[in-house]
């Protein structure tokens, strides 16, 4: 394909034709790259545009909540519930440290579930 480009402005072919021969290419093959490396982004940014709009989409799809998070939390957090994941297992750390190397072995002793 070919392509005609009229009343480009000096510096701008200015700087092409710096960059072309400091990167060891003609000023047409630099051009090239250049609109390769503009179709490439613009590709990336359709793309980009097409997935946020299906993230909405699902967003929207789901079942709004009735009650704020924090005030779930705070509800879970007021009976006592134990924490999920890495914040039971620094509970269970913190416990441990509290109780120091004998709790843990009297633990082990009496065959209480655990590590020793």
């Amino acid at each position: 394909m070919n392509l005609t480009i009229k009343n480009i402005p000096e510096n701008v072919y200015r700087e092409f034709k710096q960059a072309a021969a400091a990167q060891g290419r003609s000023l047409n093959a630099q051009l090239i790259q250049a609109l390769a490396m503009e179709a490439a982004e613009l590709e990336r940014r359709r793309q980009a545009r097409a997935s946020r709009k299906e993230l909405e989409r699902f967003v929207a799809s789901l079942p709004k909540m009735k009650t704020e998070s924090w005030r779930l939390i705070r509800q879970d957090r007021d009976r006592g519930e134990q924490p999920a994941g890495r914040a039971r297992r620094r509970h269970r750390f913190q416990r441990c440290l509290e109780m120091g190397p004998s709790g843990a072995r009297q633990r082990e002793i009496a065959g209480a579930p655990g590590r020793p």
